[in-house]
């Protein structure tokens, strides 16, 4: 729970857990640590007969033992509450001299230069601070407790503060790492998809295969295996077996933003039908949700019950569906120009949003109560509630229309929250205090240390990618230097450590997860998730620092990573892409987890943006390929031989920008 724990050599240790019912928690030296749940309340009687390891655990009929000495067990007949485990802990305390975490019942906050650290809890107590590269002028640290603090300023850029809270013989001190970026961030601009034209040779091929063919495969297929069916039974009030996974509300949605931006190039009236179609048939699903929320597997099978409240939030993916009805609603509504079935999917998105940021995240419920602690089991929504945010910021117009969009649904939208929601989801992972039942995801989920301390890709490769892309999103939006730090950190590790020649990510298929630094066999799981996962992260840092490494990362996946994907027709493809092919034959499709195929027609309806990036004064070509580039007052056309051949010219055209300008990446 939580990840794992290293223990230190010769240094003694209270561990304790509880279970009562479904749910347990546990322990070390009186720290929670996290909790677990189970459909299983009690022992099965067929397995009271069977052995039981202290101190190890049965793998194939052995133990495998600690190294080290057990002291004394404590058994009870029933779970323990709250207060009782506190004080078995303190009498093992006080018994074997080990010392515990104790609560200083700390209220308030520690501000660095005005702005507040979060999240800031007593059980973290080390914290960073990041700055640009080149300032000289020293963050300075302020606490506002309700006990008495002492505050020890950092006397050099990096550096560290510390402040010391609490009453006489009851003391905390936090420290604040100050640290400097070691690269200037320059920001550019990413191109609209409607600014890039993809003019001829290869990838004018390609891309005009996948909207033509792709999209409607896809969109074909989840419906056929039930997925509308899925909406259909919450309008109805009904349920009737289909062969989808929880998560395949999200893959619809996921094929809708592929689709839109496909659309945004060449408007295509049938998908555009199907599509209004299907909208219609969720609006009626989230018409018959009292409070909006709208997750079709876990309304069946746990009706009342959200995210952790249902036991296994890693099944059901609300969260995530969320998420991804987030950003199809945003992208459909800039494809087809605010057309009504686009509003009808921003009021159903927006209604769960609500509903969401009215329950979780930072701050009080309307009842006084606190918001609950949530963040996604599979991470995503991060980046794809920032596009929600960012329309309704830029559209005050459209924020009204959507809040009166139905009568008896009226909305009082505050898009702050939802930027808010995504500082939270980002800042609160490892963070378990206030979740439901102690809920902890792990290294599966990136959820077993706050942020700044992940260093490495750990966990299931698209959970992972997904988390540093919204991280970094984030932290380009809301200028938040720590975001943007944690994510460079993660991606040099990762591309320098954990990844093929091809791009491939995820080595191992226990879990779908990345393997230690340098393990890198030729079989390596490599799923094409995690690689498209990889090329959002890898583009978001190319806009944030202008490096053409993040370029030729991209590069990887538009012709290898991602490409494999789909076969010649458009139409079948790999779930795994491992260096030594496995199975050399492509499936059509498949009902459970389908996820590939929505998730490479996001990539490569987007990524004719990736080709260009720009300032105010200036260009920067990332990727080699025949495409026209629209600014206001410039036209910029390639022409390029690629992948066939090594020749590209460039030619600018209009006054606004000097032709020597433009900067190439040399490939």
């Amino acid at each position: 729970v939580g990840g794992d724990h290293a223990m230190d050599v010769d240094v003694s240790y209270i561990l304790g857990g509880t279970k009562a019912g479904g749910n347990g928690q546990l322990y070390i030296n009186g720290k929670a640590l996290g909790g677990l749940t189970s459909t299983a309340s009690a022992p099965a009687a067929s397995a009271c007969d069977d052995p039981v390891f202290i101190g190890g655990r049965g793998a194939n009929g052995e133990a495998w033992s600690i190294d080290g000495d057990i002291c004394e067990i404590l058994l009870f007949d029933r779970g323990l509450s709250e207060e009782e485990t506190a004080a078995v802990n303190a009498y093992l305390s006080e018994k074997w001299g080990i010392a515990i975490a104790s609560s200083l019942n700390l209220e308030g906050e520690i501000l660095v230069d005005g702005e507040p650290l979060r999240p800031f809890s007593e059980e973290i107590t080390t914290y960073r601070w990041t700055v640009d590269k080149g300032t000289t002028e020293i963050p300075q640290v302020t606490a506002n407790f309700n006990l008495q603090s002492e505050v020890r300023q950092a006397t050099s850029i990096p550096g560290t503060a510390t402040v010391t809270a609490g009453e006489a013989g009851r003391q905390k001190t936090f420290t604040i790492e100050i640290a400097e970026l070691d690269v200037d961030v320059m920001d550019l601009k990413q191109p609209q998809v409607e600014q890039v034209e993809v003019t001829g040779g290869f990838w004018k091929e390609k891309l005009d295969l996948f909207r033509t063919t792709t999209v409607k495969h896809v969109l074909d297929n989840l419906e056929k295996s039930g997925t509308l069916q899925n909406f259909d039974n919450v309008a109805n009030g009904t349920s009737v077996s289909t062969r989808t996974c929880p998560w395949n509300d999200g893959l619809l949605f996921e094929t809708i933003r592929g689709a839109s931006d496909f659309l945004r190039v060449q408007r295509d009236p049938a998908i555009e039908a199907q599509i209004d179609g299907y909208i219609d048939r969720i609006y009626a699903a989230s018409l018959k949700s009292d409070t909006g929320y709208l997750s079709t597997a876990a309304m069946r099978d746990k009706p009342g019950l959200y995210f952790d409240e249902t036991g296994n939030a890693r099944e059901y993916h609300d969260a995530y569906n969320f998420g991804c009805m987030s950003e199809a609603a945003v992208h459909y509504y800039k494809a087809t120009k605010g057309s009504e079935a686009s509003l009808r999917l921003l009021f159903v998105t927006t209604r769960f949003a609500e509903f969401i940021v009215d329950n979780y995240g930072y701050g009080e419920k309307a009842d006084g109560s606190p918001k609950i602690n949530m963040v996604p089991s599979h991470e995503g929504p991060e980046e794809m509630l920032l596009k929600l945010y960012m329309l309704y910021r830029d559209e005050p117009a459209l924020k009204a229309k959507i809040e009166g969009y139905h009568p008896d649904y009226p909305l009082d939208i505050d898009e702050n929250e939802y930027a808010d929601l995504v500082k939270f989801w980002i800042e609160n992972r490892g963070v378990y205090e206030g979740r439901v039942n102690g809920t902890s995801y792990g290294t599966y989920a990136q959820d077993h240390a706050v942020y700044y301390e992940q260093t490495e890709g750990t966990g299931h490769a698209v959970r992972a990618n997904l988390f540093y892309t919204g991280m970094t999103a984030a932290g380009r939006e809301f200028g938040n230097l720590n975001y943007i730090s944690a994510a460079k950190t993660l991606y040099d590790h990762i591309s320098e450590r954990q990844m093929y020649v091809t791009g491939g990510v995820g080595v191992s298929g226990a879990e779908e997860a990345y393997g230690p630094d340098y393990d890198l066999p030729n079989t390596g799981y490599c799923e094409t998730c995690a690689q498209v996962a990889m090329g959002f992260f890898s583009g978001y840092l190319g806009l944030t620092f202008g490096e053409s490494k993040y370029a030729d990362t991209v590069e990887k996946y538009m012709y290898n990573g991602v490409l494999g994907c789909a076969g010649e027709d458009g139409k079948s493809f790999y779930y795994v892409q491992p260096l030594t092919a496995i199975n050399p034959s492509r499936w059509e499709w498949i009902d459970y987890t389908p996820c590939c195929p929505p998730m490479f027609l996001k990539f490569y309806s987007e990524m004719p943006t990736y080709f260009y990036s720009y300032t105010d004064t200036e260009i920067y070509v990332n990727q080699f390929a025949s495409s026209r580039l629209k600014l206001d007052g410039l036209t910029l056309v390639q022409e390029s031989e690629m992948p066939w051949g090594g020749s590209s010219t460039l030619r600018v055209e209009g006054g606004r920008y000097h032709p020597a300008y433009p900067h190439s990446r040399l490939g």
